[in-house]
């Protein structure tokens, strides 16, 4: 069944496709998360159907807040519907592309055009509401979305020292909705949320909630920051400026693959702080990464490009196509011929 507290999982073995979410999983879910009117509107599945491949991870704090943290990959072309009481909703996309109906409003959930990133959103409802949630087959989604009832915002709204009225506008509006850059203290934050330490369970979500509260904090300083301010928080320490450059300089040079010796060298870092500080602020392994964005790239090649699978395979540098699939599998929760298949080219390779 779905976990619904922090659960211990070593960030560095598990991989999205490990667990299968049925149908089931999700209803429960939703019931324990006060959203008993949650159903899948489409495809038809039966209870026992994998509907996500992954990782749910959910907790209520004792200050009221509610954490929901995934690392997934979508099973289907999903549509989901449900109920939501009155509440305030931050959300941070670390991967992966959502389209959300906020009570009839489109809302997209990922980077628009012209972004990279995570990004991070923000929303009210100051109703219950209807909410509809869309994903594509294969997409890989990892995000943080943080939940708080509106007594939580009242008290904010009662200090006469905000700098600002925006914040009070923002929450009197129904359906309001607004997006903002994370801070890589932020992102920090989210990554250890989705993969939490081990430590003894009332320990993790403590560690859950102060998390939580400091990335709410900066999704709220967004709204009711003046030109004068900066709407993330505090600037990023030496350890994530040197992650930064590290993932720039990866995003830049992937398909080289370059060495580590050689990366390091160019970054002017020895070799195990340009580790420490990626592992530190991303919360997976400079390899990791590589491979994630190779397989990324096969991804389009195949989707959109109308590449086969064993040219998409050469393309991330894999000479043996059986772990070409078997690594595009763990990532994406399809195989490369599904992909291919999904997106209208035979499946021959």
């Amino acid at each position: 069944m779905v976990d619904r507290t922090i659960v211990e999982v070593s960030p560095r073995r598990f991989r999205p496709a490990d667990t299968a979410v049925t149908s089931a999983d999700l209803q429960e879910m939703a019931i324990n998360t006060d959203a008993e009117t949650f159903h899948i509107s489409a495809p038809v599945l039966a209870r026992k159907d994998t509907a996500i491949h992954g990782r749910m991870n959910n907790m209520r704090g004792h200050s009221g807040l509610f954490v929901h943290a995934t690392d997934t990959v979508e099973a289907h072309d999903l549509l989901a519907e449900w109920e939501m009481s009155p509440a305030c909703t931050v959300a941070v996309m670390l991967e992966g592309d959502l389209v959300v109906k906020l009570d009839g409003l489109d809302v997209r959930l990922g980077p628009g055009a012209g972004q990279d990133g995570p990004t991070g959103h923000i929303w009210s409802l100051t109703q219950v509401s209807k909410m509809v949630r869309l994903s594509r087959k294969g997409t890989r989604v990892r995000k943080v979305i943080i939940t708080v009832p509106w007594d939580w915002i009242d008290r904010i709204l009662a200090d006469k020292d905000l700098p600002n009225r925006n914040l009070a506008k923002f929450a009197a509006t129904h359906r309001g909705y607004a997006t903002w850059r994370p801070s890589l203290r932020a992102v920090a934050l989210a990554e250890q949320i989705i993969n939490p330490s081990r430590a003894p369970a009332p320990l993790a979500r403590m560690a859950v909630e102060s998390r939580a509260i400091e990335i709410l904090r900066e999704a709220l300083e967004s709204l009711i920051a003046t030109e004068s301010e900066l709407p993330c928080a505090a600037p990023a320490t030496k350890t994530q400026a040197k992650a930064q450059a590290v993932r720039a300089y990866i995003r830049a040079r992937y398909t080289e693959n370059p060495p580590l010796k050689r990366m390091a060298r160019d970054l002017g870092m020895s070799v195990g702080t340009m580790q420490t500080a990626f592992k530190s602020a991303y919360g997976r392994t400079i390899a990791d990464f590589c491979r994630e964005m190779r397989l990324e790239q096969a991804r389009i090649a195949i989707e959109r490009e109308g590449k086969s699978v064993a040219e998409a395979a050469y393309g991330a540098g894999y000479s043996n196509p059986a772990n070409f699939s078997t690594a595009f599998k763990r990532q994406f929760g399809l195989s490369p011929s599904e992909a291919r298949a999904d997106h209208g080219a035979p499946t021959s390779r």
